[in-house]
């Protein structure tokens, strides 16, 4: 997974996102302090945040908190 910051401001920032692989497992959980947009640039990833999963690829892009979450890639 690729995984780059765009712009970013006080408080918030933009990150572009390429997942191309096939994960075995979840990711680490990450804790983030700020906020994001967060703009799917290609493959597909399954996030979990809490119990909730959403999945992720090119026609998605999503907002991020400071809430933990944790990935799998899709392909």
């Amino acid at each position: 997974m690729a995984v780059g910051e765009v712009a970013r401001l006080p408080g918030a920032s933009v990150w572009a996102v390429d997942c191309c692989a096939v994960h075995p497992g979840w990711s680490d959980v990450e804790v983030r302090d700020d906020h994001r947009l967060v703009l799917v640039r290609g493959g597909r990833f399954v996030r979990r945040i809490g119990r909730r999963e959403s999945v992720a690829d090119p026609t998605v892009a999503y907002l991020g908190t400071g809430k933990s979450q944790g990935v799998v890639g899709i392909g």
